[in-house]
């Protein structure tokens, strides 16, 4: 308490009134029957659905009754979130976010010790987690993860908020999940250390925070945390925490432990990422060797290509060392992949060996597409998309006329649906009046799908150019193909390019696919 005090002195103000003496016993006897009858429809299901679910995003069973609850008094709601049922706790307090009620945070804090689990459905996912996971989760940012159908917050937690929950889910003891992710995704000041360092014992997760620090001893207090672990039985969360503490604090000390993984790994799979990352930190003669061997094995024979080039990657741009370039440049050159700050790296290194990779880059993208794959699912999500708009540049930096004829190409000579909008989301970045030129005629012309006419669109406004958001109106009208269809659809068509233009002033674009929907 008096290192909470230390550094949020006002914190005592909400630990005591809530933390203390939560309790989530609530009956709700004394409610009206409308409202038992909303809580009885809510909890028919022993489920918390997002607003829509499925593939296709049908209403959810439960989204008619959420709205209905939201309409109570605030006061009521508040009591609710006390009930007995979890799973109507945890609408209650969704229903105070979908009210904008300001006041949310105190509920949070009483809510630090509700480890109820729970079930959710959102989208086509079904999961578990503890309630008061959810109450944070549903107002740490201005949307709530639902997956694929995330519920916007009308109201959610300020940068001084999140501090201060930060420092008393650390100070007090509590099993949330949000705990072990903060321990391994943040950096803490010194007057969490010793907090830290007494957590790690039994948390593998702030054995991560705990190698931040970097100090002199440390390395051994954390190799004696996962001492006990037997190294090839070791469970994939706190595999992921031992390898990636070690490769922020790469000490002498757990060599032998890297060593030892790979050689008793029968194949690297997709929760290898954080062991590849620590792996690649050691340049001693040793690793070096075991680096080439691992780099260079036949993958066809002893690995699933997608993921080893996933996990390869993922350690490979996670390391500086100019020993690892060769290599770098190796799984590019036989396989035609690499991320975004890999081949920003190879474009400052060795200028002839980049040139010839981004030279044939599009001509094997299919290879490159399928290879891509898995790292996508365990790192950054649109980083494909990021690669291909860096590789268009550089060519058109490098020979702006063949580029323009290059991008003609694969937007229409060689045309191919699958890998249409990648292409369409790297040649936009392009400033050139022959690139804008290419997609306005293009929204002339007959389109595989309609879906393609919204994507050309999307590219077209992004230059923010509304001389060329009127050639775009032009020549959608002038579509013989369109005007054979119907009215409606280059009625929608033209009503979405002006909302696109609109909104592209106080909107920037995500990628040509999933950009604008209007409202």
């Amino acid at each position: 308490m008096k290192t909470i005090l230390k550094i949020f002195p006002f914190a005592l103000f909400l630990i005591i009134p809530f933390s203390l003496f939560a309790q989530y016993n609530y009956d709700g006897k004394e409610l009206s029957p409308e409202i038992q009858s909303i809580i009885k429809k809510l909890a028919k299901d022993s489920t918390v659905y997002s607003s829509y679910i499925g593939i296709v995003g049908q209403e959810s069973p439960t989204q008619k009754s959420l709205i209905e609850l939201s309409k109570q008094d605030t006061s009521v709601l508040i009591k609710i979130t006390n009930y007995f049922n979890p799973v109507i706790r945890c609408f209650a307090f969704r229903s105070l976010i979908e009210k904008g009620y300001k006041n949310f945070f105190p509920i949070i804090i009483n809510h630090l010790q509700d480890t109820a689990n729970v079930r959710l459905h959102y989208a086509d996912v079904v999961m578990y987690q503890k309630a008061g996971d959810f109450f944070i989760d549903n107002a740490i940012v201005n949307y709530t993860n639902a997956v694929d159908y995330a519920m916007k917050n009308k109201v959610y937690m300020d940068s001084l908020q999140k501090c201060i929950l930060d420092s008393i889910v650390i100070f007090t003891d509590n099993e949330l999940e949000y705990l072990d992710q903060i321990l391994y995704h943040n950096s803490f000041n010194e007057n969490y250390y010793e907090r830290i360092n007494k957590l790690a014992v039994n948390n593998s997760y702030a054995n991560v925070a705990l190698a931040k620090y970097k100090r002199e001893g440390d390395a051994k207090i954390i190799y004696d945390n996962f001492e006990n672990i037997v190294i090839y039985n070791i469970n994939n969360f706190s595999k992921s925490c031992l390898f990636e503490a070690i490769s922020i604090f790469p000490d002498e000390i757990f060599w032998h432990k890297v060593k030892g993984y790979l050689l008793s790994s029968k194949k690297l799979d997709r929760s290898d990422k954080n062991f590849c990352k620590a792996l690649f930190k050691y340049q001693n003669e040793e690793a070096l060797q075991l680096i080439d061997s691992l780099v260079k094995v036949n993958e066809k024979e002893d690995y699933i290509l997608h993921t080893f080039l996933a996990v390869l990657l993922y350690g490979l741009e996670n390391s500086h060392d100019e020993n690892l370039l060769q290599y770098k440049f190796y799984v590019a050159e036989n396989y035609n992949v690499t991320t975004p700050e890999i081949f920003s790296e190879m474009t400052k290194l060795d200028s002839i060996r980049t040139n010839n990779f981004a030279r044939v880059f599009f001509s094997r993208y299919e290879e490159f597409y399928y290879n891509f794959s898995n790292y996508n699912w365990i790192a950054k999500y649109g980083a494909d998309r990021k690669l291909v708009k860096e590789i268009f540049l550089y060519l058109y930096a490098m020979e702006p006329d063949s580029t323009i004829i290059l991008a003609e190409r694969l937007l229409i000579n060689n045309y191919n649906r699958l890998f249409f909008d990648d292409y369409l989301d790297g040649i936009r970045y392009i400033d050139d009046v022959r690139i804008k030129q290419i997609l306005v005629n293009m929204l002339g012309q007959k389109r595989e799908t309609n879906d393609e006419y919204y994507f050309i669109i999307n590219a077209i406004v992004s230059y923010k150019d509304k001389s060329l958001v009127k050639l775009a109106e032009k020549n959608l009208k002038s579509n013989a193909c369109l005007n054979k269809k119907n009215k409606y659809t280059i009625q929608n068509l033209l009503d979405y390019l002006w909302e696109c233009e609109r909104k592209i002033q106080k909107k920037e674009m995500g990628n040509v696919k999933n950009y604008f929907s209007i409202d």
